[in-house]
């Protein structure tokens, strides 16, 4: 745990940036398997066109 009010406000930085990483990386897992999950719709899509 953070002692001095500098160490207090790099911990608090740190704590918000790991944090913003982490819903990054959670937004882009979902965007990915949302392409995914459309590029699977837009192959049948089109193989029903064949």
């Amino acid at each position: 745990m953070p002692r001095s009010p500098k160490d207090l406000e790099l911990w608090h930085g740190r704590h918000i940036q790991l944090a913003t990483l982490a819903l990054t990386a959670q937004v882009m897992e979902m965007h990915l398997s949302l392409a995914a999950l459309y590029r699977e719709q837009i192959a049948v899509i089109l193989l029903r066109r064949l």
